[in-house]
């Protein structure tokens, strides 16, 4: 056995650059696998999502001065090589799970792949009932309306996904897939954090809604207060570089936008800003001053470079009329101080809306 003398307790200093290779598992990876230079995180990290469970048996050899780290993964142990000298407990398995890195990345790689095909067809699955979640959504509220109310939803008792199968038709994948977002919406999340019962689909109370789950409620609400300050962070700062890349699209009073436009942006920007490009066309897209441009401003809608692409129909302008007219109804109370007062009430003026009469 190889001998190796530790004069000082600290701790070896781990190349994260030996995992290279599993980066391409990133997707079913937790978030932080490569994000610190600690050989122990990224190993329990690789072997919890292979289905194997780390484990670190320390003895000693000829007294306390020299001690052997066996590290066990699943059924299989590696013993490490006997280290001498006053070390810690953490440093010694550092040395440790840097040297069953080296021996059990090629074993992990087919286990990660399994993972990762078989996310991959689920994330197929998801984006396929995604895509009809409103059908699922409407078939569910018109079984359970009470229940499922969209302001003033119910806690539900366990046995409702049973329920909504069988009264709905809806096949368990489909049921599962709207409870699991269910639930963790606002308000659902606002009742379970506050209900005293769980009812079923007939809005009868079945049981008491523990405190564990008024906990978890609660938890879900600070998780998501937290990601939409910082999404809400994120969206400024990438409107910000959108509106200084491309100033004709996402300055007052705009161009009517083609349809191309978000696929145009994102060739320009590149595929991980889809989600921001798409949530910043579309907010230029309902903007009022937008809907006056588009019904009295030009006759074509224009790409990324302000080129002329299709005419504006008169169902377009249509369209936008109603539209306009129900965002300055309903936005009465932030158009005007977003907008200034003048330029809301010309626009009001324009589309022929009365909102005193409104």
């Amino acid at each position: 056995m190889s001998i190796i003398n530790i004069v000082e307790d600290t701790m070896p200093l781990f190349d994260i650059s030996v995992v290279s290779s599993l980066e391409c598992f990133k997707s079913v990876l937790p978030l932080d696998t490569f994000k610190f230079n600690c050989a122990r995180s990224v190993l329990s990290n690789i072997c919890r999502v292979s289905g194997s469970k780390v484990t670190y048996e320390m003895a000693s050899i000829k007294g306390a001065r020299s001690r052997v780290c066996t590290l066990k993964i699943g059924d299989v142990s590696f013993k490490t090589k006997q280290y001498i000298g006053e070390v810690r407990k953490q440093t010694l398995q550092e040395y440790a799970a840097i040297e069953m890195l080296g021996l059990i990345l090629k074993d992990i790689a087919p286990k990660l792949e399994e993972k990762l095909v078989l996310k991959n067809e689920q994330d197929k699955k998801n984006d396929e009932l995604e895509q009809c979640f409103d059908a699922i959504k409407a078939k569910v509220q018109k079984a359970s309306p009470v229940v499922f109310d969209d302001d003033a939803p119910l806690a539900l008792a366990p046995c409702v996904k049973g329920d909504l199968i069988e009264a709905t038709g809806l096949s368990r994948e489909e049921v599962s897939y709207f409870l699991k977002k269910w639930v963790k919406t606002a308000p659902y999340l606002s009742v379970l954090a506050s209900a005293e019962s769980r009812f079923d689909m007939k809005a009868n109370a079945l049981c008491e809604v523990k405190s564990y789950d008024r906990g978890l409620a609660l938890s879900w609400q600070r998780k998501n207060r937290s990601k939409k300050k910082r999404r809400v962070g994120q969206l400024d700062k990438s409107y910000s570089v959108l509106k200084q890349q491309f100033p004709l699209l996402f300055t007052k009073p705009y161009i009517p936008l083609d349809s191309v436009v978000i696929e145009q942006i994102v060739g320009k920007v590149g595929e991980n800003y889809r989600d921001h490009i798409t949530v910043h066309v579309n907010h230029v897209r309902n903007n009022p001053v937008y809907l006056d441009t588009l019904i009295y401003g030009d006759s074509y809608f224009r790409d990324i470079d302000g080129n002329k692409t299709t005419q504006i129909s008169e169902e377009d302008k249509y369209k936008a009329r109603r539209k306009l007219k129900s965002a300055l109804i309903y936005g009465k109370g932030k158009y005007p101080k977003r907008l200034g007062i003048e330029v809301f009430n010309d626009l009001c003026e324009r589309a022929g809306v009365d909102l005193e009469a409104a």
